[in-house]
């Protein structure tokens, strides 16, 4: 599958950004960029697909799997890190609400 300039262009601009700043800000020692993750789950599933993440770490996966509209499940061992992704779900659900209701305005 072939993605357009355009797009390899905005992708490309997301991940620098994400890097350079390293805006997730937790402490888990393998961070993905979730411009990637978002970008990848679309390209490969369906609005209503449900994503597997069986080594979840701090989320990101299911994160987008959220922000893009398809249901997640997320298999974690150690507990410190359930807890840095219910965190960061919780911040992006709260987040998604805060954005629908002022998109309704």
């Amino acid at each position: 599958m072939k993605i357009s300039k355009e797009q390899y262009s905005k992708l490309s601009k997301e991940l620098q950004v994400y890097f350079v700043s390293n805006q997730c800000n937790n402490t888990h020692c393998c961070t993905k960029p979730l411009a990637l993750f978002n970008y990848l789950i679309h390209l490969f599933s369906s609005e209503n697909d449900i994503i597997l993440d069986p080594f979840c770490g701090s989320g990101t996966t299911c994160i987008s799997a959220k922000l893009t509209k398809r249901k997640y499940i997320g298999i974690e061992m150690d507990e410190n890190y359930c807890e840095i992704s219910r965190s960061r779900l919780k911040f992006w659900g709260e987040n998604l609400i805060q954005k629908k209701q002022q998109d309704l305005f």
